[in-house]
């Protein structure tokens, strides 16, 4: 089985409106609808009107009513709210309180993303990489990414990171790679936390350090990135960046090989075939190890 340093994940932002949780601008305490919050978007308050809208779309104090957000969203959107154009851009892209319509998306994602707003310009990126509403232009595509990295945004801060990794659409750089997982880390990416523990462990790009590596690993698999459940279960295992502890390193191989990763599986596997950690077990063996070749053969480029 092989792993490899950088893996460019899209997924963590498909476009649901839960994946996309955080373009609405979620508060710590998100806001509950109330008859003031009404009243205000009803005054042509803008801002009130993308929070009513979130308020319906997710039943916060009041039923949810998919029709009612998008045309909250719709009023934001025509006072050129950049939050309302966002919203109402994945109302259109996911067909919820409007018809399914990509043109529309886009249209609205290209004028939020105007606006600077950072999760805008990620999502217009996605459109250019999927053809989502244009047509697809993997130059243009990146461009948005590294404009919503520059605006903060974590997980456009990742793929950054990958490009200059690799090497793919800009020159490779090490130094330019490990600063953008960094930053992508820091905004609680899993996949930017994933790839700055593997930069850590393996010394690319970075002087190697086994117990930072163990820290942001921890930080993803927290996150439930099936991949650094599997290294921090590996850290136990051996000892690196934290105290041997076998049970520990079963607990992890659990969470990651429950979450699909193949090499998860196949270290429960060994546990359940040692006694490392667990009490022996073969039929437990056996079944995480075809868990494990499962995911393999389904992953396998055909």
């Amino acid at each position: 089985m092989k792993r490899i340093y950088a893996v460019l994940v899209l997924a963590i932002c498909s476009f649901n409106l839960y994946g996309l949780e955080v373009t609405f601008g979620i508060r710590p305490s998100p806001i509950k609808y109330s008859t003031e919050l009404k009243e205000k978007a009803e005054e042509g308050d803008s801002e009130a009107q993308v929070n009513l809208g979130w308020c319906y779309f997710d039943g916060k104090g009041i039923d949810r009513d998919y029709k009612k957000a998008a045309s909250w969203f719709q009023k934001a959107a025509d006072q050129n709210n950049p939050w309302g154009e966002l919203n109402l851009a994945i109302c259109f892209k996911e067909g919820k309180g409007v018809p399914k319509n990509l043109l529309k998306a886009f249209e609205y994602f290209e004028k939020s993303a105007k606006q600077e707003n950072a999760k805008a310009q990620f999502a217009l990126a996605q459109c250019y990489k999927k053809g989502w509403g244009t047509k697809s232009n993997e130059s243009e595509s990146f461009r948005y990414y590294q404009k919503s990295a520059e605006n903060g945004n974590s997980c456009a801060q990742n793929i950054v990171g990958v490009a200059y990794f690799t090497g793919n659409k800009v020159s490779k750089n090490l130094d330019e790679a490990f600063m953008w997982f960094e930053k992508s880390a820091e905004g609680e990416c899993e996949q930017g936390q994933c790839n700055l523990s593997k930069l850590y462990a393996s010394g690319v790009g970075v002087q190697k350090d086994e117990k930072k590596a163990f820290y942001w690993a921890k930080k993803s698999a927290e996150q439930n990135d099936s991949e650094s459940q599997y290294l921090v279960g590996k850290s136990f295992l051996e000892g690196k960046g934290v105290s041997r502890n076998s049970e520990q390193a079963v607990y992890w191989f659990r969470k990651g090989a429950e979450n699909g990763d193949e090499d998860a599986c196949a270290s429960l596997s060994l546990c359940y075939l040692t006694g490392t950690g667990v009490e022996k077990n073969l039929e437990e063996s056996k079944k995480w190890k075809e868990k494990g070749e499962n995911i393999s053969k389904h992953n396998r480029p055909t």
